[in-house]
């Protein structure tokens, strides 16, 4: 049975008709996402043009490896005139408030893993300390709003994420998401262009082979200018952040924020496999067709690239990274909490152990039903993933 609601299958219908396609509404090229951006903006310059490469690339790995039903191709457009509206900007506040980008940047907690490896639950319990930030939902998707516009980003958030709730009925079973809930950097990342992000989306294969194969310094090297915004927002603290793409690049991060204390979750890496590409294909399958074993083929290959970046940064830097156990993340989440602050010499506030203590006991594991996965399916990948864990 298909996951998409009537009103939006017979929205998929109306656009295999040709003509819908080029409504200026639903076009979906380059010069049009582009002045979109700047109309909603207000704001022309993008500044240094790096990320063109990028949204090249995407765009033509859109046009060539997708079927897009119409449904995908709104949500593609949004997705990628939202973030050029992000990065318009943040390259106008680079003009008009340069002091905001020569601030010290508070050394963040930065959580990386492999995704599906618990990396959620791990960053929502370390946001439980009020005396960091951890971005929410709606902050990451909108990270700034128009000098002079009210600021009604929470509003579109909550609106656009009911939207995605309603095509995806399942999406909490998988990964809970609320409008006020810390989210993960792929929501910063997706302005860069260089971002897992538009892979979760749709099945852009030769996008994702560019991006493995991408140098991402300047990325990184934005990221941190995003990050000093959100933590002048949040009243100069310090933040908790997370995100699996992370893993992949940690050298170029810890380049651009040599502050990041770095925390890496470690779970079975075929669960972990099994997990993400059950995902994958639910939230590509909004999109339109998906060919499951290139999707799977794919997916295998950014799982296999992050795993041997992080191994040859931990070989370079013995020591820089704290391990939390997927199993004790779940079976004693206060005292893994508590053993992160001590590893990171990080002074553990006082009453951080029972907040912990009672966010875990108030969003316990399967809250929206189990989100179940044929794992034995993905054992024939343990080689793969084993040798690549190994550098």
């Amino acid at each position: 049975m298909s996951t998409v609601s009537l009103p939006m299958r017979l929205l998929n219908a109306a656009g295999r008709i040709p003509v819908s396609r080029q409504n200026p509404r639903f076009r979906l090229d380059k010069d049009t996402v582009i002045d979109e951006a700047r109309r909603r903006a207000g704001w022309s310059d993008f500044g240094a043009e790096w990320f063109e490469e990028g949204l090249d690339a995407l765009l033509h790995s859109i046009a060539a490896d997708v079927d897009l039903e119409l449904l995908g191709q709104i949500a593609l457009r949004e997705a990628i005139i939202d973030n050029l509206t992000n990065r318009l900007l943040l390259a106008q506040a680079r003009a008009w408030s340069p002091e905001t980008f020569q601030r010290p940047l508070l050394p963040p907690i930065v959580v990386t893993g492999l995704h599906r490896s618990g990396t959620t639950h791990l960053h929502r319990l370390l946001a439980c300390d009020r005396a960091r930030h951890a971005p929410a939902y709606w902050e990451l998707v909108s990270p700034m709003v128009r000098p002079g516009d009210p600021d009604v980003r929470r509003r579109r958030a909550r609106r656009s994420l009911a939207w995605r709730k309603r095509v995806m009925p399942n999406l909490d079973r998988m990964h809970v998401i609320g409008v006020d809930d810390p989210e993960e950097c792929q929501y910063l990342t997706a302005s860069s262009f260089e971002s897992v992000f538009y892979w979760s989306l749709a099945p852009v294969t030769s996008y994702l082979d560019w991006y493995l194969q991408h140098d991402r310094r300047a990325k990184y090297a934005e990221w941190r200018q995003w990050l000093l915004v959100l933590q002048r927002q949040a009243g100069d603290r310090p933040l908790v952040l997370k995100a699996p793409e992370h893993l992949g690049a940690l050298e170029a991060l810890v380049e651009a924020v040599p502050e990041a204390h770095l925390v890496q979750t470690q779970r079975d890496p075929v669960t972990a496999f099994a997990s993400y590409l059950d995902m994958t294909l639910a939230t590509q399958g909004l999109s339109g067709h998906v060919d499951t074993s290139r999707t799977r083929q794919s997916s295998l290959a950014l799982f296999e690239s992050e795993l041997r970046a992080a191994a040859a940064f931990r070989r370079a830097h013995p020591g820089r990274v704290v391990d939390v156990g997927y199993g004790d993340l779940t079976s004693d989440p206060a005292g893994t909490v508590s053993s992160v602050y001590e590893q990171l010499g990080e002074p553990e506030p006082a009453d951080l152990r029972a907040e912990v203590q009672a966010y875990a006991e108030s969003h316990p594991q399967h809250q929206h039903g189990e989100h179940r996965y044929p794992v034995d399916s993905a054992e024939p990948a343990r080689h793969r993933l084993d040798q690549a864990a190994k550098g």
